[in-house]
C-alpha cells in the first residue's frame, strides 16, 4: 500500500513539474511580448487551477491509502 502512495506522489510531482514548465514558458512569452498581460493572467490562472486540482487529488488519494493502511494494521 505504501508503494501506491509513493507512486501517486511521484505522478503528482511529475505533473507539477510539467505545470511549472508551462508557467515558465508563459513568463517567457510575456517577456518577449508574444502575449498580452490579459492573456498571460488568464493562462496563468488556468495553470494554477490545474496545479491546485492535482494537489487536491493527490492529497485525497494519499489520505485514502493512509486510512486503508491504518485499518489493515488493526
Amino acid at each position: 500500500m505504501e508503494a501506491a502512495g509513493a507512486m501517486i506522489s511521484a505522478i503528482s510531482d511529475m505533473q507539477n513539474i510539467a505545470l511549472d514548465h508551462e508557467l515558465a514558458m508563459l513568463d517567457t512569452k510575456l517577456a518577449a511580448g508574444e502575449i498580452t498581460r490579459e492573456k498571460y493572467d488568464k493562462e496563468r490562472s488556468k495553470i494554477l487551477t490545474k496545479q491546485a486540482i492535482n494537489d487536491k487529488q493527490a492529497a485525497i488519494f494519499s489520505a485514502t491509502i493512509a486510512t486503508a493502511v491504518a485499518v489493515s494494521e488493526n
